[in-house]
């Protein structure tokens, strides 16, 4: 073979081997963008406040006072939750004021009503509590004579009651449905939920209207929810 054709065969190959290489680098597939980093939705104070509320009317002011301060180490300028705090950590006599006079708890009141009526302000439910040796303000009972900070003044009169409407059509008793549904409405409490707890508990009540502990967990969850609002 002559210098001649080892060169031009020489050539040949190497433009084969180059193709061959180009060919497999063009069959790859591309290689994937980078993840992007998954970022969770920022928490509700107002729920986590709302949480606060529920925890402080079952007695549980330890358990409130640190969702409380972790909402404010979010949101220093949270009003809801540095009034709550206020109230577990100062006197109340030094708080509300040494005078006082009397009153007589009516059925169906609760602290949230008489804060609201006599101090103007319902948020103030605990500090009141507090200063009448309560540690629970669920466990307000009717005929319980209270200390109102300040002096005595006419209260507002109380709202009226709502307008009679057709009760809702019977429904067929379920006690194991009920509890289920208990449960949930407990976890959506513990969660700050409040509004999706009382529809999970009248629910769990038109299925078991005589279990005394679902009727319990309505009428506490439906004081809180009225206390929530009023801060609204």
């Amino acid at each position: 073979m002559t210098l001649s054709r080892r060169i031009r065969r020489g050539a040949a190959l190497g433009l084969t081997l180059l193709t061959l290489a180009g060919c497999a680098t063009t069959g790859q597939a591309p290689s994937p963008p980078p993840a992007k980093a998954y970022a969770p939705p920022a928490p509700d104070p107002r729920a986590h406040v709302d949480h606060a509320v529920t925890l402080l009317c079952s007695g549980d002011a330890a358990g409130a006072r640190m969702v409380l301060m972790d909402v404010l180490a979010r949101r220093p300028g949270d009003k809801r939750a540095r009034k709550l705090l206020v109230q577990i950590d100062r006197d109340p006599v030094a708080l509300l004021g040494a005078r006082y006079f009397t009153y007589k708890v009516r059925p169906g009141e609760t602290l949230f009503q008489i804060a609201r009526r006599y101090l103007g302000d319902s948020q103030l439910f605990y500090a009141l509590a507090r200063y009448n040796g309560l540690t629970a303000p669920d466990a307000l009972e009717a005929g319980r004579t209270l200390k109102i900070p300040g002096e005595p003044k006419r209260a507002a009169a109380p709202p009226a009651p709502a307008a009679s409407v057709p009760a809702p059509a019977r429904v067929a008793r379920d006690p194991v449905r009920a509890g289920a549904l208990r449960a949930a409405a407990l976890d959506q409490m513990s969660g700050g939920r409040i509004d999706q707890a009382v529809n999970l508990l009248r629910q769990a009540q038109q299925l078991d209207p005589g279990n005394a502990l679902i009727r319990r967990d309505l009428e506490r969850a439906t004081r809180v929810q009225g206390a929530v609002r009023d801060a609204s």
